[in-house]
């Protein structure tokens, strides 16, 4: 019993720690094809943070996509003007690199640690909640950039990390604030010269924000979880005799065989009340199995004819 209790505790902590690292290819996937595109648009005298960027005139006219490609580019709505336009996809470029460094630091031992069901509602939810700071909250012109996902995912780093320390790496520790500091920099420095990249100051409060709420949350579940299955084993101490539906049928044989033995060398006197109360489950767990496949039960043969 207490075996098949430690095998589930085991399985339900692979299916929840299960990552192929299929959600961090996707989102660098996504930035990159987002910057060469913007890229492409750029050479053909278009505005990439114009096509991207997810603002209220993009709900109004129902694009709703853009909440799509905003969180990846790293591109500012900018005037129609060309005036900086060079400087502006430097900038751009350099955010592109501060924040793949933070998402190859951070990205995949979050979601091997943490599980990719969590990552992937993590990543969801703090879109939406910078879409919102932006826009609604802070009153800015448009939302996009993925500081908020990379900052997020940084901060979950440390946060894991400190709280489940693996051997030998201190050094990623030291590697995640430094990525931490590449993405604040440009972001600031962006942001005091070109008014068109202050959305990305959403980024720096949301990210952050979600990851600690996220991190508390999945921690309180595990803390639930946990609890649940030391009440398991408690009441399986505590209770055996209303706890047999949790034992394998096998074993359950096993001991009934066991028992029967003694039965019949010392007599049923031998047994105590537990024990009792084991045979008459055994049996009735075995006379349903043989109802349930069909099969004959030695209590439904007629009796014997007497002479």
């Amino acid at each position: 019993m207490f075996r098949k209790l430690r095998e589930s505790g085991k399985d339900h902590h692979k299916r929840a720690q299960f990552s192929d690292g299929s959600v961090m290819a996707v989102v660098f996937l996504a930035m990159t094809t987002t910057v060469f595109l913007g890229m492409v648009l750029f050479l053909l005298g278009l505005s990439p943070g114009n096509e991207f960027s997810f603002t209220i005139g993009t709900i109004e006219s129902l694009e709703f996509w853009r909440i799509l490609t905003a969180p990846f580019s790293t591109f500012a709505p900018v005037a129609e003007d060309t005036g900086g336009a060079s400087a502006a996809l430097l900038a751009s470029f350099l955010l592109y690199c501060a924040c793949s460094g933070g998402l190859m630091t951070s990205g995949g031992m979050v979601e091997r640690r943490l599980g990719t069901n969590f990552l992937l509602g993590f990543i969801g939810i703090t879109i939406v909640m910078q879409s919102i700071t932006s826009l609604f909250v802070f009153g800015f012109e448009a939302s996009f950039s993925p500081v908020a996902i990379t900052l997020g995912l940084l901060t979950l780093g440390l946060l894991v990390e400190f709280e489940r320390p693996e051997e030998g790496r201190e050094t990623m520790i030291d590697a995640r604030l430094v990525a931490m500091a590449f993405i604040l920099l440009p972001v600031l420095v962006a942001s005091a010269f070109e008014p068109a990249f202050k959305p990305m100051l959403a980024g720096l409060t949301v990210g952050p924000i979600c990851a600690i709420c996220a991190f508390a949350s999945k921690r309180k579940g595990e803390g639930t979880h946990l609890r649940q299955r030391i009440l398991q084993v408690e009441i399986a101490i505590e209770e055996p005799e209303e706890n047999f539906d949790l034992m394998p049928l096998d074993e359950l044989k096993v001991r009934a065989d066991d028992l029967l033995e003694r039965v019949a060398s010392e007599g049923m006197d031998s047994l105590d009340e537990d024990q009792k109360r084991l045979l008459t489950y055994v049996s009735q767990r075995l006379r349903g199995t043989r109802k349930a496949l069909g099969e004959p039960d030695a209590s439904d043969d007629p009796p014997a004819p007497t002479a």
